[in-house]
């Protein structure tokens, strides 16, 4: 995988490259999102600090958009990664850690139909 410096994330995330930074605590990748009712897969472009458990930024091929984690994380390097992988002249659905988790795992149709199950 490319390794790459801090000040050139952002044009890799806007180009939906893969990538390492330089010390690989922040990367980004292609995967499959799977809904299981129905089961389909979601391909999306995830940018995460530090593993899947923090993902920074989000594209969805089914959706055309971008979503970003709107929360502040207790390492001040975590928020330095967004900062410099946060794509610039697009428009940005900022949401909450936990939906951008659910949406890594299941995609952006999965993650909706996840928080009706939860209101329900």
């Amino acid at each position: 995988m490319k390794r790459i410096t801090g000040h050139e994330m952002h044009g890799y995330v806007e180009k939906l490259t893969p990538f390492d930074n330089s010390k690989g605590s922040c990367y980004a990748r292609w995967t499959d999102a799977v809904r299981l009712r129905p089961y389909e897969t979601e391909r999306i472009y995830i940018c995460v600090s530090y593993g899947p458990h923090w993902p920074l930024f989000i594209w969805s091929e089914l959706t055309g958009e971008w979503y970003g984690n709107n929360e502040k994380y207790h390492r001040p390097t975590t928020n330095r990664h967004s900062r410099l992988a946060q794509p610039r002249g697009v428009e940005i659905t900022w949401v909450d850690a936990e939906t951008m988790r659910q949406i890594a795992k299941c995609g952006v149709l999965g993650a909706i139909q996840e928080k009706f199950k939860q209101a329900a």
